[in-house]
């Protein structure tokens, strides 16, 4: 996930610096995931796109990556210090058709996250997202199993 994820940062670059958000990619450099390699780049590619665009200029968007052994899983997260979200939202976020936001500042048909976690749950992972509430940032959770060496 690592390379895919600097190979999707190069190819994001001047959207990065036009948002004026920091991205730091603390991706292990020998974490192997079971994935499909096409999959795997677009849902990192949308939960990049997400953290860009509710993310104020001059924020930072983290992608780490922590692995669990006994569990034999890897999990990676996409922290944005954005608008963050209610409760209620994160209860609806994942679901097909919901787009956060008033409708003013709507883009996209809602869709991204609710595709994310199809492709994710295919191959035995699972995908959740976490904030500590408005104006304090999001967090989107991917458990991937780990590919076996």
């Amino acid at each position: 996930p690592m390379w895919m994820l600097d190979a999707i940062l190069r190819d994001q670059a001047a959207r990065i610096e036009a948002c004026g958000v920091a991205v730091r990619n603390r991706i292990s450099p020998n974490l192997q995931v079971r994935a499909c390699e096409g999959e795997l780049r677009e849902v990192l590619s949308m939960a990049l796109d997400n953290a860009l665009r509710f993310s104020a200029e001059g924020g930072s968007v983290e992608i780490s990556s922590a692995v669990d052994v006994p569990a034999g899983d890897a999990e990676l997260c996409i922290r944005d210090e954005g608008k963050g979200a209610t409760a209620d939202q994160l209860e609806h976020i994942l679901e097909p058709f919901f787009v956060m936001g008033s409708r003013h500042h709507e883009e996209g048909f809602g869709l991204s996250l609710a595709m994310a976690r199809v492709m994710v749950e295919q191959v035995g992972g699972s995908l959740w997202a976490q904030s500590a509430g408005p104006g304090r940032g999001f967090a989107l959770h991917i458990r991937l199993p780990l590919a076996q060496l």
